[in-house]
């Protein structure tokens, strides 16, 4: 019997319907990056800065990742993606708010970011993350080694939940290699891309290749880079020491025959200029910190010292094409800390260009893809690194090629060619290619009627992805057409190759039955009301039968059409009308998802608020929710709660309902407790300390004075005398404090006294008094040779030499204080010799001997001679004043006559010093 045309029509129109919603929704515009799925991709992340406010995380929302590591717990709040693909190794990201002054990025306080490595839809390793702690606006951290070609996602967030606009700038760099302290092994420079030294140690093979520079002459920790110029242009240069008390000298050379002939290098510009020892600081005050080639310099050489002009900075070069130079940099200081590079002026450095050409900008899944080297290097090409991102088959290479790939998954893929020249330059170039997928399509047809003389049978290609205009080869006609069904067909077999915009092409098989088939829009399958209920059902209409038709649902054939009162389960049915022709129907009855109200609570951030929040996030049920909160709102979620249990009553569009109940906690008073006071022990120095101890809150607890840099220990040591306020911090920012005193002794002083004069061998009274006068001390003075009493405040000193005397004295406590005076010693050397003497055994003048003051140690010789010559007496080391040990005017046990001797003695001092007395004496009787 003929088919209903109507039917036809309204089940073409079903499909042509859902033909135009699947277009529809492929137009759909993309959302903003507030979520990882739609993050901005940031192309090209070679230095890359945005415009200032150019992006903000206003009207974002949270996303689901863990709280990053470094990021303060409860404080995600708003967060929004970029993603870049890595170029190169290293990545330094910066993300700056309201910085303050011409250079703020926007609006944004205490910024933070983490960058992951992943899938948004899998899972993201977080590898860096940085946070602003300290109120600068801005976060900036490095990380690295990255994957070349493989894809990273940056989010941006802020502490405390604030919100405002940002700057971000990322640049992706090849970290340059290890410093060389020898010329011929220098790092050669592809470009002028800034770089940091870590440190500079050593001189390398040949210990001194500056010897004839003409402001250094001598290497001491040196690092040499070397390049040639590719554009002629200016040269300037800025080099900043890491430690900033480092001295950092260079030279600046031309290489005349190229990289290799350091040694004929012709100097440029030499810098030496720095510390001018025995003048104040103020003086050579601008001959610190950075140092480079500056545009408005003048000079061509600075020398050692701050000679008046210098500044650090000697004038730009101007390069020429084709020149090799070299620069080295040598860390006077020889700390073994490094510096940062960056370069400027119009001039470029020579370096490969890597480049290559895919076959096609867009391809298909699985269609192989060959790519053509097209680089240059002047010295030549050492290493090809090839990698073809994601889904690729291989998905890295090595060498020229050209390289044949393929691609498993649709989506922007990155090709990545990494180029190493024969001179050590390492520099990276990418390009797109778009893999689109093959159309998903599936089949569903409607059997043919039994009848041989009717062809019913239809046959509708049903698009689940493709990119249109999508077209139809149905049974290898070779010609696409437009139309995706076939209707009025016999039962058979049947092939329809599925074609999109862009060629992808999915080719299907299938076989079209024969016997009866359902009416065309109609909806079998009735669910169950909720979950777990029993009053579902499934009712059959057949598109075209003879009557009576019989229905078998399993006990057999009956006359009724609906099987009614089922739970969720597979059901089959057997349907044969009066000529015998029969069709069997599987269906899936589908309970409705388990109602769950997914209820999210907040607790109360402090004791005494009332900001604890409970939001619904409902899933399962039929949708079109509807709710009942125990405190009469019908909101979504309630917010501002005191501590307490809320229940809620979550209804579905199907009427079902499901009671759940969630309980806002506040946590207990956080309290600080003052537990013991350090005070100073010595007045001035830091060895004071407050410990407290902290209660309630939700923990962990940290602890600070004044509210920053928080710490665990709730012990706060290195304090100098004063005032303090403590502050205890729990887990969501409530806070306590206490005020804490710190009690300073009183200073502890001594007073040596005036400086003083004394002639060489007699004593001087050294006194020192001390503050607080009665406080017991220990004395020691230094030195303590020639002192009585090193260990007293009173000592009587008797110094060879003008001495500087050092009191210092301690108290119980360890507490010290020193002072000094100088006794200026003056060198006199008195010695009376008598010119006669009479040895008559009177009792006066009897002997003959010298005579002096204290400064005298002893007469090392004494001689007397007489007048033809011979030695009539001779002494050593006599004392003196002692005439009992000198000459008794006889020789050889007999009285001399009266007479002229002439005599020699030699002195020894006290301090060393030895002099020689030579004079008459006469001898009276």
């Amino acid at each position: 019997m003929p088919l209903d045309q109507s039917a036809k029509n309204m089940k073409l129109h079903k499909h042509l319907l859902c033909f135009a919603l699947f277009c529809s929704t492929f137009a759909a515009a993309q959302p903003a990056n507030d979520e990882c799925d739609n993050a901005i991709h940031l192309n090209n992340v070679t230095n890359y800065c945005s415009a200032t406010a150019e992006f903000t995380i206003e009207q974002a929302t949270e996303s689901n990742p863990n709280n990053p590591s470094c990021w303060p717990q409860f404080s995600t709040g708003n967060d929004v993606w970029f993603s870049f693909t890595a170029q190169a190794t290293q990545v330094n990201i910066s993300v700056s708010g309201n910085t303050g002054g011409p250079g703020s990025g926007g609006s944004l306080l205490n910024p933070q970011f983490a960058l992951y490595e992943g899938s948004c839809s899998g899972i993201l390793t977080e590898i860096q993350c940085a946070s602003d702690g300290f109120d600068f606006n801005v976060a900036e951290s490095l990380a690295g080694p990255l994957n070349l070609g493989q894809k990273y996602y940056i989010r941006v967030a802020a502490r405390n939940n604030n919100v405002g606009t940002f700057k971000l700038c990322v640049n992706n760099f090849n970290e340059i290699p290890d410093p060389s302290s020898d010329c011929k092994s220098g790092v050669v420079l592809c470009d002028k891309s800034p770089f940091n030294v870590e440190s500079v140690v050593g001189t390398g093979n040949e210990t001194n290749e500056i010897i004839n520079g003409s402001c250094i002459n001598e290497e001491h920790g040196s690092a040499w880079y070397k390049w040639t110029c590719d554009e002629p242009g200016s040269l300037t240069f800025t080099l900043t020491p890491n430690n900033p008390s480092d001295d950092l000298d260079f030279i600046l050379f031309e290489l005349p025959n190229g990289l290799d002939d350091c040694d004929n290098k012709i100097e440029l510009r030499c810098m030496a200029s720095g510390e001018q020892v025995g003048a104040p600081f103020s003086v050579w005050q601008p001959c610190t910190g950075a140092t480079g080639l500056s545009e408005a310099a003048t000079d061509v050489a600075e020398f050692p010292g701050c000679q008046a002009g210098d500044d650090n900075f000697v004038s730009a070069i101007q390069m020429e094409a084709g020149k090799s130079y070299a620069l080295i940099v040598d860390n006077f200081s020889n700390t073994g800390s490094g510096f940062a590079v960056e370069f400027g002026g119009t001039g470029t450095f020579l370096g490969p260009e890597a480049d290559f050409i895919p076959e096609f900008d867009r391809i298909c899944e699985d269609v192989p893809l060959t790519i053509t080297d097209n680089s240059t290097a002047v010295s030549g090409i050492q290493k090809w690194e090839w990698h073809f991102g994601d889904g690729a088959s291989p998905a890295t290479a090595v060498g020229e090629g050209p390289h044949t790939v393929s691609y498993s998954t649709p989506g922007t893929k990155s090709i990545l060619l990494q180029l190493t020249s024969m001179a050590g330059c390492v520099i990276t170039h990418i390009e797109e290619i778009e893999v689109t997928p093959a159309p998903e399509v599936s089949i569903e047809t409607s059997a043919d009627y039994c009848d041989p003389g009717v062809s019913s049978g239809d046959i509708f290609v049903l698009l689940e992805e493709a990119v249109p205009p999508v077209e139809y080869e149905w049974n290898n006609s070779g010609v696409f057409v437009s139309d995706s069904f076939l209707l009025d067909q016999p039962a058979g077999n049947y092939t329809v190759t599925v074609r999109d915009s862009f060629g992808c092409e999915t080719p299907l098989d299938f076989v079209l039955l024969e016997g009866l088939a359902l009416q065309p829009g109609s909806t079998p399958v009735q669910p169950p009301t909720c979950n777990g209920d029993t009053d579902g059902s499934i009712t059959v209409n057949i598109e075209i039968a003879n009557d009576p038709v019989t229905y078998d649902w399993g006990s057999g054939p009956q006359p009724d059409n609906t099987l009614s009162g089922i739970g969720a389960g597979l059901y089959s049915v057997t349907v044969t009308d009066a000529t015998g022709c029969s069709g069997t129907f599987n269906f899936d009855v589908e309970d409705f998802p388990v109602l769950e109200p997914n209820l999210d609570a907040v607790d109360i951030s402090c004791f005494g608020e009332q900001d604890g929040s409970i939001i619904a996030e409902p899933v399962g049920g039929a949708g079109n929710y509807t709710f009942l909160w125990s405190n009469n709102s019908t909101k979504e979620g309630i917010f501002n709660l005191p501590e307490g249990i809320y229940t809620l009553t979550l209804t579905d569009g199907n009427g079902c309902a499901v009671i759940s109940s969630a309980e806002i906690v506040e946590p207990p008073d956080l309290v600080l407790d003052l537990v013991e006071i350090g005070d100073v022990v010595c007045f001035g120095d830091t060895t004071g300390f407050i410990s407290v101890a902290g209660s309630g809150g939700t923990p962990p607890l940290e602890y600070s004075i004044g509210g920053q840099d928080f710490q665990p220990d709730p012990t706060l040591n290195g304090l100098s005398g004063g005032t303090y306020s403590v502050v205890v911090q729990d887990a969501r920012g409530c806070r306590d404090s206490l005020s804490a005193t710190i009690n300073t002794p009183p200073p502890l002083i001594v007073e040596a006294g005036d400086d003083q004069t004394v002639e060489l061998g007699y004593t001087v009274n050294l006194h020192a008094v001390h503050t607080p006068p009665f406080h017991p001390v220990t004395w020691s003075w230094t030195p303590p040779e020639n002192l009585n009493c090193p260990d007293c405040d009173d000592p009587v000193a008797r110094p060879v030499e003008t001495t500087q005397y050092v009191i210092t004295i301690e108290d119980e406590a360890g507490c010290r204080s020193e002072d000094s005076l100088t006794v200026f010693v003056v060198k006199n050397y008195p010695v009376y010799v008598p010119n006669a003497f009479s040895p008559n055994n009177d009792g006066t003048n009897d002997r003959f001997t010298l005579f002096g003051g204290p400064a005298v140690e002893q007469i090392r010789s004494l001689k007397i001679f007489s007048r033809w010559g011979s030695m009539v007496f001779e002494g050593y080391n006599l004392q003196i004043n002692n005439p009992a040990q000198g000459w008794d005017g006889t020789f050889n046990g007999q009285k001399m006559n009266p007479a002229v001797f002439a005599y020699v003695a030699e002195v020894a001092f006290i301090d060393g010093e030895v002099i020689v007395f030579k004079g008459d004496v006469t001898l009276v009787r």
